[in-house]
């Protein structure tokens, strides 16, 4: 027995150690992929500084300044932060959501509370615009409709008071509650029963040392004294006193008071100007004005002190800030993520995934972005390029990165698009590169790339694909000439379309070589192109356009991918459409695909904006909308999975583009709000099956009820699992290259502890027998 022990626990470890080095996520899990490089809030516990990145929380130790990352992935439950408040008092992170929802998080974990965004009654705005915590038992909320407290014990909301103005921030101190509102700073006992009333709201005027007729801006109480913010200037009040006095703390011209606070030792205004950046005054208990911030922020939201008096800076440029004091140096903190939140165009490849960081609007207007693009490796680390890190990309003038192509066989090389100057070939090894544009560029390497028609230098390529002749095509967008391929032995060619048909978005290239160029303009269509393998003559070039005059392309094109079966589906602003004919045939014109919803029947996703397609190593569809992500059979009868913000970690509904990867199953995908990524229950398989069939997680112990993925798996082969007798628990096919098996047999019990053989065979090589075996081991 006790070798029986030893022999198991050398499996368990060794069959551990063999799934993690392979595996990191495991089926059904998500994981975000966010930029952790500016910040929009900041607050603080006893331990820690919290930065809000607006997307997620950045917790950073005060000690070691080491850090752990928090998204909708983890324990959030949306995605759009607005204000984080720490109460000190009750051990616990309010994460205020711009819908007006919003999380507490203590040590017993989230709760979710929607009553404000879930109201029917508020029209207009729910955002919160200020949080203040009163006591141990109360909060008060101020919004754009009015003040809101939420009793902290009974986590429910005790009153509401409506105002006709928006309220900018709420304080109080030992005896009234103050409220900055649009046409003045009100305020009210606090014992008063009858808050919800806001006519017994004393609004505070020229009888108290105020302006007769004026905007609050802000209010915070430091140190016995109330400060107000009054159309962008300070006034001060001692508990003791009546009246206000205007405080002077030298507000630069052109700036204006962003924001306020006061936890320590210090009251802090943050002042900005939006042409030149942003300073900060404090002020200290003794009524001392000290300047700081000038060498530090430059777009600065929020600001706190800690209890070493460090001055923690939200700012929306690059890099979390503080410095040791009011008036010391900058410190910068910089964590490994990409440069920024969106990506237009994913692209992955082995060990490596590429994100351009996206150039073009939803309409094809130019968004004047430089960001550049994202290279994630396998090893978590990320590589930005932009004129930041690499000052040539300004010296040549290129940004607005819309589109990504790595170079099929030489791995050292990405090619990238910019949607107003041109190509960009960046080796991967040294960080070098080559810059391609309009001939007539004397910054850039000459080209066939044209500028569009009508605005002379600007030589938008909107997306790149290699062919399998390892060919690079581009849609070089409005351009005269608008096909363009820059071929295999380093030569240019372009080709025409009819006249009203350049303004190419994006496009693929099918089995028989033909590329489908998805149009935008007055007559969306379809271009499909093939040059018949000659570059130079252009005799035999085939083209035809296909739009709604023949076929059934009624709508707004805005993506076209081919399955594993060779079958072109389209993306349609009015749901997809399905190619299997010779699109040079006059009669191909597509197909909808017919599905049964409530058993009526309907054509698929007719009512949806499909903004991209992508297939998963099963052969499914998944369709990125505005409305979430819709996961479809082979075939498209069949709904599979629907993911939307309500029911899973997806940032947003509005999806931009989805890349599978082939050997992880990790499905990439971009939203308006952020990247993230998916582990699904399929991998790409081939024709044989991998020498190294195995399964994850192995072994499965006792605490896990997850799914079971048998990987390196031949094209939907046939899988059986048994026990060591050969009594078969279980039967299934793979989803491409990969099978899973929830742990149960057929009866739907739990597996026993012991070793089971996994049986595989294919036939998807027909003169090749092809079979493997391998083992899972169960520990109940």
């Amino acid at each position: 027995m006790q070798f029986w022990k030893y022999t198991l626990l050398s499996l368990l470890v060794l069959l551990s150690m063999s799934t993690y080095a392979q595996e990191k996520l495991l089926i059904g899990q998500w994981q975000d992929h966010l930029n952790l490089r500016e910040s929009f809030w900041v607050t603080q516990s006893d331990e820690h500084v919290i930065v809000s990145t607006g997307k997620a929380l950045i917790y950073i130790d005060k000690e070691e300044l080491s850090y752990e990352t928090f998204s909708k992935v983890d324990n959030l439950n949306d995605a759009e932060i607005t204000i984080i408040k720490y109460d000190k008092i009750n051990k616990q992170l309010f994460v205020i959501y711009k819908n007006g929802a919003f999380d507490i998080i203590d040590d017993e974990g989230t709760e979710y509370i929607t009553a404000i965004k879930d109201n029917t009654n508020i029209l207009g705005s729910k955002t919160i615009t200020d949080i203040h915590f009163t006591d141990g038992n109360s909060v008060y909320f101020s919004t754009a409709f009015g003040i809101i407290e939420f009793n902290l014990s009974r986590r429910e909301f005790s009153s509401t008071t409506f105002t006709v103005n928006g309220v900018n921030a709420i304080t109080s101190d030992e005896n009234f509650i103050y409220a900055a509102l649009e046409d003045g700073l009100y305020s009210i006992n606090k014992t008063n029963n009858n808050k919800e009333n806001f006519s017994n709201w004393q609004l505070l005027g020229a009888a108290n040392g105020l302006p007769a007729l004026y905007k609050s801006i802000n209010t915070e109480n430091f140190n016995g004294d109330l400060y107000a913010v009054i159309d962008n200037a300070v006034y001060r009040r001692n508990v003791n006193q009546s009246n206000f006095e205007k405080i002077d703390i030298s507000i630069p011209s052109g700036y204006f008071i962003e924001w306020i606070s006061a936890e320590m030792n210090h009251i802090i205004f943050g002042l900005k100007n939006n042409s030149t950046g942003s300073e900060t005054r404090f002020i200290d208990k003794n009524r001392n004005i000290i300047s700081g911030g000038a060498n530090c922020i430059n777009r600065t939201i929020y600001g706190i002190e800690d209890e070493q008096g460090r001055i923690w800076y939200a700012d929306m440029w690059r890099a979390i800030r503080y410095t040791d004091n009011p008036t010391s140096g900058c410190k910068r903190i910089e964590y490994n993520s990409p440069y920024a939140f969106e990506s237009s165009h994913i692209e992955t490849d082995g060990d490596k995934i590429y994100f351009a960081s996206g150039g073009a609007t939803e309409s094809f207007g130019i968004k004047f972005s430089r960001a550049g693009f994202y290279i994630l490796e396998e090893n978590g680390n990320w590589t930005n390029v932009n004129e930041e890190f690499f000052p040539i990309i300004n010296e040549k003038g290129f940004f607005d990165f819309q589109t990504v192509a790595p170079h099929p066989s030489d791995k050292d090389k990405l090619y990238v698009g910019s949607y107003l100057n041109g190509l960009v070939e960046y080796k991967i090894s040294d960080k070098t590169m080559k810059f391609y544009g309009e001939s007539t560029n004397p910054k850039v390497l000459p080209s066939a790339l044209q500028a569009i028609v009508g605005a002379a230098g600007q030589v938008r390529i909107s997306y790149l694909k290699f062919d399998e002749d390892e060919n690079l095509w581009i849609a070089n967008y409005g351009a005269p000439e608008p096909i363009v391929v820059f071929t295999k032995d380093s030569t240019w060619h372009t080709f025409d379309t009819p006249s009203d048909n350049g303004l190419l978005t994006t496009f693929t290239i099918d089995e028989n070589n033909n590329k489908w160029f998805a149009t935008r303009g007055p007559s969306s269509s379809i271009i499909v192109f093939n040059e018949n393998g000659t570059f130079d003559d252009k005799s035999d070039d085939r083209l035809r356009v296909i739009n709604s005059s023949n076929s059934l392309l009624n709508t707004q094109v805005n993506c076209a991918v081919v399955d594993l079966n060779g079958s072109v589906w389209v993306g349609t602003s009015e749901g997809p459409v399905v190619f299997d004919c010779d699109p040079f045939d006059t009669d191909c014109g597509g197909g909808q695909v017919k599905v049964l919803e409530d058993s009526i029947p309907a054509l698929l996703l007719v009512t949806e904006d499909i903004l991209c397609i992508e297939i998963d190593g099963a052969n499914r569809k998944w369709f990125g909308t505005r409305n979430g992500i819709f996961v479809q059979s082979p075939n498209g009868e069949i709904l599979e999975y629907r993911y939307t913000i309500d029911n899973s970690p997806l940032f947003s509904n509005i999806v931009y583009d989805m890349d599978f990867h082939s050997e992880t199953g990790l499905m990439y995908i971009s939203t308006a709000l952020g990247i993230q990524s998916l582990k699904t229950d399929a991998t790409t398989g081939t024709n044989a099956h991998s020498s190294n069939v195995f399964a994850y997680p192995n072994p499965i112990r006792p605490n896990y009820n997850g799914p079971i993925a048998i990987k390196g798996l031949a094209r939907d082969a046939d899988v059986k699992i048994t026990d060591m007798n050969g009594r078969l628990v279980y039967k299934t096919k793979a989803n491409g290259g990969q099978a899973i098996w929830d742990g149960n047999d057929y009866n739907g019990r739990r597996a026993d502890t012991g070793t089971y053989l996994i049986f595989s065979a294919s036939e998807q090589n027909p003169e090749r027998k092809d079979a493997i075996v391998s083992k899972i081991l169960v520990v109940k």
